[in-house]
């Protein structure tokens, strides 16, 4: 049974499970457990992670750790970016946000109309 089945069962959402997955870069149950617990109460952390660059090329959003206060306030205006509300750096895809996140223990990211 894959760990995305296991969180499943444990009764999380499907939104919730790719989240925790993504943030913890599939690293296990354990981590992803930890993350769930961690998050469980952000804001935004039910809404469906929506792409964020232009192309398509699959960057999410709401996948890089934090999902975060600003994610659903850009509603007319297409996300460019993604920013840290913990220290302000911006990151043109969510990969390079995931690596930050990783590298600074920062959680709280929301999406950007800038470039």
């Amino acid at each position: 049974m894959s760990d995305k089945d296991t969180l499943l069962e444990f009764g999380f959402s499907a939104v919730r499970v790719d989240k925790a997955l993504k943030a913890t870069n599939n690293s296990g149950l354990q981590p992803a457990l930890d993350w769930l617990d961690t998050h469980e109460n952000d804001a935004g952390i039910d809404d469906p992670a929506v792409p964020v660059d232009s192309d398509n090329s699959g960057a999410l959003a709401g996948a890089e750790g934090g999902g975060g206060e600003g994610a659903s306030s850009v509603s007319n205006e297409h996300a460019q970016s993604l920013v840290c509300n913990e220290c302000n750096k911006q990151f043109k895809n969510a990969d390079l946000a995931q690596y930050h996140a990783t590298k600074t223990g920062h959680s709280d990211f929301s999406e950007s109309t800038e470039a």
